[in-house]
């Protein structure tokens, strides 16, 4: 039996030798033993299926520099492992879920190991940084430390190995079936895909988006509004209202995501700004069930996450707690870009949720507030609390990678008044401040045509974009903001505070008695004579 024929979770190290075991003896044996060796074998593989860790990602994203050369004996030489091209300090990932046995330093080299079960495990040299501790139980993407230096050549890299019963096996054996070279994007692409250059650029600078662009590619597109988004009466957002000339996907390859989830024919329930105000988790788990149904209608078709705001935090929940590389069940997710997401937190839910519970007057006057402004969020939405920095859903995501084998862009302006630049970049994941347009860049990204120029150039898979000096003063301008609106809700208390204060010793004032005498002090040393 050729172990081409054999299933594929058979071509693994341990699984070869299991089909040798069966294939050996066949030809010393009567006829009816291949029909009972065929049976055993698949029941072999069908426990196998169950049993096995599953496969294992790319711990991060990078060239292999040197691959993997088995020794010729348990001490004899040779290259345990392969070594990745990736910068010094670039975030490292867990291969797969686990649980760590080891995290530090082996020979003077940092190290991480991880044991996924099923006699596997993965090890992580040599790091500059651990970010895990031993014992700890971690998810397959979460981060577990900084990459070091290439143990033969000096600069940055990562040294990847991987055992098996004990024995070192070739990591690549073990990566998911998917096209690696596209993941990790090892080659670049034109930025015109008609041009014949055979040199492209190693940037290109940032183009506005034409009025009425081509799509991009021949994914589908997701659209994520965000929060206080409604699609009741026509819906409020640019996102969705731009239709084609968002970023060029045809109407017919088009979803609006909702936070009502689906109808029971499939479709896009419409939904009320009250609805992007309760738990976010939920939401992940509607946007789950929104690209399982893409998965029916359009199989095969990847998908191109685009979101706004909350949008992106949504996104990346799903990403990140929902999805897989390699779950047949729904579509892969391609890119992701997000507009003024706050991907770590947004300092004016901090201080909406300090006024709202830490002073007196707090919560009424934001209630009221909420009456007389349309738009203003629910201050006591369980979504103002996710989103504060410091969440206990912020600090999740810190933890993790999205899923393997998608592409990230955050985009933001350092003029946004409601997500502050610096809270809007993607950390490990590419990111661009652009220039201010507009009052307040929370809005104008989405109908920014440099805004969705560059997201157009990235999801057609155009070279990365040239530096801008927004880059550098827009953060700054957005860690302004940050610091600004993060002492709201101390300002709103002081505040609250010299006004009770004030407010009492009127009343107090206004309490003495009209006309009462007041005592006169008793004189020194007693009655006088």
């Amino acid at each position: 039996m050729p172990t081409d024929l054999l299933p594929q979770a058979w071509h693994t190290p341990r699984s070869r030798h299991a089909a040798r075991a069966i294939v050996a003896p066949m030809s010393r044996s009567r006829r009816w033993v291949p029909l009972l060796a065929l049976i055993f074998a698949i029941s072999a593989h069908a426990a196998t299926s169950v049993a096995a860790p599953g496969w294992l990602v790319p711990p991060v994203d990078g060239p292999v520099l040197r691959p993997f050369m088995a020794p010729s004996s348990p001490y004899g030489p040779g290259h345990r492992g392969i070594d990745y091209d990736v910068p010094h300090g670039a975030a490292v990932r867990a291969a797969g879920a686990g649980v760590v046995t080891w995290a530090g330093s082996v020979g003077g080299d940092l190290s991480v190991t991880i044991d996924h079960g099923g006699a596997l495990e993965s090890t992580y040299s040599i790091l500059s940084q651990i970010e895990v501790t031993r014992g700890a139980g971690i998810e397959q993407g979460a981060w577990i430390g900084r990459a070091g230096a290439d143990h033969r050549a000096g600069t940055g890299g990562l040294h990847f190995g991987v055992k098996l019963d004990g024995a070192y096996v070739d990591p690549m054996e073990y990566l998911g079936p998917v096209d690696l070279s596209a993941a990790v994007h090892l080659a670049p692409v034109l930025d015109d895909p008609e041009s014949m250059d055979s040199t492209p650029s190693q940037c290109i600078e940032p183009r506005p988006l034409a009025a009425r662009p081509p799509p991009p590619n021949d994914n589908v597109a997701v659209l994520v509004a965000g929060l206080s988004s409604a699609t009741v009466g026509g819906g409020n957002s640019d996102l969705f209202n731009l239709g084609r000339s968002l970023l060029g996907y045809r109407r017919k390859d088009t979803y609006r995501f909702s936070y009502a989830g689906l109808d029971e024919q499939g479709r896009h329930r419409p939904y009320l700004a009250a609805d992007t105000y309760g738990d976010l988790m939920p939401e992940a788990r509607r946007l789950r069930d929104l690209l399982a149904h893409i998965a029916r209608r359009r199989p095969g078709a990847d998908v191109d996450l685009i979101a706004h705001s909350q949008g992106g935090v949504v996104a990346r929940l799903f990403l990140q707690r929902l999805a897989h590389p390699w779950v047949s069940e729904l579509p892969r997710v391609e890119h992701l870009v997000t507009l003024a997401t706050p991907h770590t937190g947004a300092p004016i839910a901090g201080s909406l949720r300090a006024i709202r519970d830490g002073t007196l007057s707090g919560a009424p006057i934001l209630w009221g507030a909420r009456r007389l402004v349309e738009g203003l969020p629910d201050p006591g939405g369980r979504a103002i609390d996710q989103l504060a920095p410091g969440s206990s859903l912020m600090q999740g995501l810190a933890r993790e990678d999205i899923v393997y084998g998608t592409r990230a862009l955050a985009l933001t302006m350092p003029n946004d008044l409601v997500v502050p630049s610096d809270r809007a970049v993607m950390p490990e994941e590419q990111s661009h401040v652009l220039g201010p347009e507009g009052w307040n860049g929370h809005g104008a990204i989405v109908r920014s045509p440099a805004a969705r120029g560059l997201a157009h150039a990235f999801l057609r898979g155009a070279p990365s974009v040239c530096g801008s000096p927004w880059n550098t003063w827009g953060r700054g301008i957005g860690r302004a903001i940050s610091f600004a609106e993060g002492r709201l809700g101390w300002l709103y208390g002081a505040l609250e505070g010299r006004a009770v204060g004030a407010v009492g010793g009127l009343a107090g004032k206004l309490r003495r008695v009209p006309g009462e005498k007041k005592e006169e002090p008793s004189p020194p040393g007693g009655m006088g004579g």
